[in-house]
């Protein structure tokens, strides 16, 4: 049986790549966006995936996981470590335990707990775009669960009934989502799994509905013409989004909301015709989306390390996007299944520099301290000395106000009676700067004014 193939599911994954590329490099402020597409999409791809077997099982899954996504994530991970070392200029503090969060798959709780901000983009990190990444690991470590409780009621009650309970949790999800957004910080709402899932779910709504029902919506999709104009339209819609809803946007949640469900109607639509063009066209986006997993690992990696680079504004850009693409192509080439008899050596060649210079990155990160204990200790000291502050300004704002009060009762006694004028600027506190003239005066000063404060010297 010939395998489906669906062409423009490679253009929604490479719209979606592209657009988080440009956001990272500050191009396209809503960029952010494109994350849901991948959620959708991944979700949806795993549950198809996951029907086309026979027998679904655990140990191919999760073998699949771990050589498909995860080892990719810790090579990446690792030879970005092991190039730190020969940069320095680079004060990383929080190396080891921002590693350590990424290979055990929490880093957006991780950076949620260390209070970074995702849409400030700091360069303090190149592994700050890696929050999806620990959502998409720990939502494939449950999918498995999720697709065989779902299986089991279509099974044993109606086709109908897994997809109707889908969207019921994915609608459970969404609405937390949503209550998040108004109610809770917003690095919360995006870093949290329980508030992201939503997407995640409604990938795999998608999943049953069309393997269950998909010939029933095929039959309502019949022209390609038409199915073709609304699939453009509604990437360009996506487009509209990712250029005018940044992240400070009041409609952030309603447009990441919009961005899930467009998805889905996109999928719908790219998954009516399966015949293959071959085209020019055609094997860009298929080689582009074949490596948009290797090209979302290494290119904020390269806007990183970029920061120790001297180069002139107008290059700097095309040159970040064109190693981050011949990278990932480079990378991808390495890593693999498929590899032709005359390309075998130069491949072997490749996955053994990387080899080594992960096993160097795996060393850096062994040796590396881990500050967390001092940074606590001076957040510590950071926020008593805040404390102290706060009291010692507070003292000050009630001296001052005393002796605010004291000079308006010696005013208020001025306009009583001159008698006790003397006695009222004999008290007052005056400071005096001066030459040799002051300082000769400075005795009979100092009797006139005993509070006074006087600085004089010799040919000032």
């Amino acid at each position: 049986m010939k395998q489906e193939y669906y062409q423009k599911l490679n253009i929604i994954r490479v719209i979606a790549c592209l657009a988080i590329l440009f956001y990272h490099l500050n191009f396209l402020k809503g960029g952010y966006l494109a994350v849901c597409i991948f959620f959708v999409l991944t979700s949806y791809l795993s549950t198809i995936r996951a029907f086309k077997q026979e027998k679904f099982s655990l140990k191919e899954y999760y073998q699949h996981l771990i050589f498909k996504i995860y080892i990719p994530l810790i090579v990446v991970v690792f030879l970005t470590l092991s190039l730190v070392y020969f940069f320095p200029r680079f004060m990383w503090q929080n190396l080891k335990p921002e590693t350590t969060s990424i290979l055990l798959g929490f880093n957006n709780y991780w950076q949620l707990n260390a209070n970074l901000d995702y849409f400030i983009r700091t360069l303090n990190s190149p592994f700050i775009h890696l929050w999806y990444m620990a959502i998409l690991l720990q939502f494939d470590l449950i999918f498995p669960f999720i697709y065989l409780f779902l299986k089991k009621l279509g099974t044993k009650f109606s086709k109908l009934v897994p997809v109707i309970f889908s969207l019921i949790i994915t609608l459970i999800f969404t609405i937390l989502f949503y209550y998040s957004s108004g109610h809770n910080n917003l690095m919360y709402t995006y870093y949290s799994t329980e508030t992201r899932i939503f997407s995640c779910l409604f990938g795999v709504f998608l999943g049953f509905l069309r393997h269950y029902y998909g010939k029933n919506i095929a039959k309502h999709l019949t022209s390609n013409i038409l199915n073709n104009l609304l699939f453009y339209l509604l990437l360009i819609s996506l487009g509209v989004l990712f250029i005018v809803i940044p992240s400070s946007s009041n409609y952030f949640a309603k447009a990441m909301l919009l961005t899930t469900i467009l998805t889905g109607i996109l999928i719908i639509l790219a998954t009516q015709n399966s015949e293959e063009k071959s085209h020019i066209l055609t094997k860009v986006f298929k080689f582009l989306s074949v490596i948009s997993y290797a090209v979302y690992l290494i290119q904020y990696p390269v806007i990183y390390f970029f920061q120790a680079l001297n180069f002139s504004s107008y290059l700097k850009i095309p040159v970040i996007i064109f190693l981050t693409f011949a990278l990932s192509s480079l990378f991808y080439f390495a890593y693999s299944y498929k590899t032709q008899t005359k390309t075998k050596i130069l491949k072997y060649s490749f996955l053994i520099i990387f080899g080594v210079f992960s096993i160097f990155g795996i060393y850096n990160y062994v040796i590396a301290k881990d500050y967390t204990a001092d940074i606590q200790k001076l957040e510590q000291q950071l926020e008593e000395n805040a404390k102290l502050l706060a009291q010692k300004q507070a003292e000050y704002a009630s001296k001052m106000q005393s002796e605010d009060r004291a000079l308006q009762d010696s005013l208020q006694n001025l306009t009583k009676g001159q008698e006790n004028l003397g006695e009222v600027i004999t008290n007052l506190k005056i400071t005096g700067v001066g030459d040799a003239v002051m300082l000769g005066a400075v005795d009979n000063l100092y009797k006139k004014f005993p509070n006074s404060y006087i600085d004089a010297k010799i040919s000032r």
